[in-house]
């Protein structure tokens, strides 16, 4: 598969938690938080900031220096701009948290996860942010935490850099993978500290405002010691940045921002002490930082784009390099120049800097396949999750409630689903179960699904690890206990369709999982009594009937408006359905698309929270590709393709044709 990185952004959880023309939530006032006030930012905040920067731009470079292994699979993203609403929003945090520590709620099992109650009434992120001016967007709910990762330590110093979020499945997803856009810092260490209470508190809020805003973003420092980054203390406060009639001064840590819209932009600064320096950057769909330093590199820039962290095949100049591709993979590190490889095949990578980056040749799909559903299970895994996990959800192969309706709840552990036989451990998924070394086996289903003998066989090949089983008596009351087990009450969107079949279940998964959001089987006539018990419990802001009313009756849908408001999404059939979904929940030029039959259910079992770590929509074909797939690839023209199962399932005839579509 060729590709050319650095033009857009991965779609991420927070890109799609909108469903156009749908519902938005009502949501109940609290008391403000304080005055917002905006605290001014530290060295030290800045510092990290950048750091964090850096680490989003060559994720795997930055983990290997620092000896970390990611908790999840990090690709990279665009920087974040500072915002001073965010570092208001921080700072205020971080002080509260220091002097009301026994109300803070940083147990993620607790409905009120990050929130604080130092008032008297609970607070989250969400409404801190916002009463401190960020504009969030309108369907985020106020009362939770979608923004906010937290670093703690007794110790006086501050972290050497922000490697540590990488060992945090939640903080990869916060910092590393979700599509935002913004970042605040609040740093507090002004008390002393005890033997039960950390001191050092450093907060991050990572957001991204409605409608997105693109920013030129970076620091303005001397590098004092030649070592080619920005230590803390280097940054120079007071420099004016000016880009197309756009002015701001850095602050005390060196960073600006400066909100653009697309084009191609000439930067200058100067004052303070700096010698007069300028860059050019062009803005596309995402943000891009251009840092300017004074030292060994007088007036130069480092400008981060997207990059893979591959090892170069070439690496590039400030002018335009090419390359004659090799039959394997190639890779050419540009930075500025119309930087080509005329592709052999393999997987062909530009990582790039300024200049018009392309590739000529054989563009081409990925497939995710093995031997059997089993194997192809296992190579969806190891796409999705190439280290350990502590999680890993167990299903049977043989039929798909029980996996596909695990999908959400698996995401919301990082865990990946694999597949049972009946009978045994399939040798594939042995192995990868191996590799993987979970600490928690979460069993799903009954003895009749999975007997007994099965688990026992799990038990000894992992005698370390906890196992649990969760299960009702019918796929209806499984899916609501694993509802039940993975999500508190109070969540935005509960998905349901329905259980008679795996096609409607199967194309919402993927969404589901993406936004954290429960899916629920019904019957086509009627509620059973544990889901009915279930909706009850979420109390949900909103409920999305994905199916026909073959699927599911409209009595059944009155009555789930009964729980909270209920609206269908609806298509033709199968194939028009996986694209109508697509069509509300992505924007065009998605990064990564799915594919995979809608004639079977095997393949694509375990694609919820495989889908969550690379976010894309789930198309399904059949003999070909449908009219309206094929008009919703074109209208989303991805970066990449990838089809899960192998030939007998999507020929390489399909494939092929797929090409076509491919950005």
């Amino acid at each position: 598969m060729n590709t050319v990185r650095g033009r857009r952004p991965c779609s991420g959880r927070l890109a799609i938690l909108g469903l156009a023309g749908v519902l938005t939530i009502a949501l109940a006032g609290s008391p403000a938080v304080a005055d917002a006030v905006v605290d001014p930012v530290s060295p030290a905040e800045q510092w990290l900031v950048y750091e964090l920067n850096r680490a989003r731009w060559n994720p795997t470079a930055y983990a290997a220096a620092a000896g970390v292994t990611p908790a999840a699979p990090v690709i990279p993203q665009p920087p974040l701009a500072i915002s001073d609403s965010l570092f208001g929003s921080t700072g205020f945090k971080a002080q509260q948290t220091v002097e009301h520590l026994s109300n803070f709620q940083s147990d993620p099992t607790k409905s009120w996860y990050h929130c604080s109650n130092a008032t008297g009434s609970w607070v989250c992120p969400n409404r801190i942010a916002s009463q401190y001016g960020y504009p969030l967007p309108s369907w985020w709910t106020l009362d939770a935490n979608y923004i906010e990762v937290y670093w703690a330590s007794n110790g006086n110093g501050h972290p050497s850099n922000v490697s540590g979020f990488m060992a945090s499945p939640s903080h990869v997803g916060a910092v590393f993978q979700w599509a935002n856009t913004e970042i605040g810092a609040g740093h507090f260490d002004g008390c002393q500290p005890g033997p039960t209470v950390a001191c050092n508190f450093l907060f991050m809020h990572v957001a991204t405002r409605s409608p997105v805003q693109n920013f030129i973003t970076g620091v303005v420092f001397t590098d004092g010691n030649g070592n080619g980054v920005m230590d803390i203390g280097e940054g120079l406060a007071g420099v004016t940045v000016t880009a197309a009639g756009r002015t701001t001064t850095t602050n005390a840590g060196g960073g600006y921002s400066l909100a653009v819209t697309a084009g191609d932009y000439t930067l200058t600064a100067s004052g303070a002490g700096f010698p007069t320096a300028t860059a050019s950057a062009t803005v596309t769909s995402y943000n891009v930082s251009v840092d300017f330093t004074t030292g060994t590199s007088l007036g130069t820039t480092r400008a981060y784009e997207l990059c893979d962290g591959l090892e170069p095949t070439l690496l590039g100049t400030d002018g335009p390099d090419a390359l004659v591709g090799t039959s394997g993979d190639d890779v050419i590190h540009g930075l500025d120049g119309d930087d080509v490889i005329s592709g052999g095949g393999g997987n062909d990578v530009i990582c790039g800097g300024g200049g018009l980056d392309r590739i000529n040749g054989t563009a081409e799909p990925s497939r995710l396949a093995g031997a059997d559903r089993y194997a192809t299970g296992v190579e969806v895994s190891r796409y999705s999750y190439p280290g350990s996990t502590n999680v890993v959800y167990l299903a049977v192969g043989t039929n798909y409630p029980d996996a596909i309706a695990a999908g959400p709840a698996a995401a919301t552990e990082d865990a990946p689903i694999l597949l049972l036989s009946p009978t045994g451990i399939p040798s594939a998924t042995r192995d990868e179960l191996l590799r993987l070394s979970p600490q928690q086996i979460v069993i799903l289903g009954g003895t009749a699904a999975i007997p007994a003998a099965v688990v026992d066989q799990v038990a000894n090949l992992l005698p370390g690890a906890g196992i649990e089983r969760r299960w009702g008596a019918t796929r209806y009351e499984t899916a609501a206990e694993i509802s039940a087990a993975a999500f508190s009450g109070d969540v935005d969107t509960v998905f349901v369709a329905t259980g008679a079949d795996f096609a409607d279940a199967l194309i919402v998964a993927p969404i589901a999982a993406t936004t954290a959001s429960p899916l629920l089987l019904v019957r086509p006539t009627g509620i059973p009594a544990a889901v009915a018990a279930e909706l009850t419990r979420l109390s949900p802001g909103r409920i999305i009937v994905v199916g026909s009313t073959a699927a599911i009756s409209d009595a059944v849908l009155n009555q789930l408006g009964g729980y909270a408001p209920a609206t269908r999404v609806d298509a033709g059939d199968r194939y028009a359905l996986s694209a109508t979904v697509s069509g509300l929940m992505y924007p065009a030029g998605a990064q990564i698309v799915y594919v995979a039959t809608g004639s079977t259910f095997p393949d694509a079992l375990t694609a919820g929270p495989a889908t969550a770590t690379a976010p894309g929509p789930l198309l399904l074909v059949n003999g070909s590709i449908p009219a309206v797939v094929a008009a919703e690839l074109d209208r989303l023209h991805p970066d990449a393709i990838i089809i899960l199962g192998g030939e007998d399932a999507v020929s390489n005839s399909i494939a092929e044709q797929l090409i076509a579509y491919l950005d």
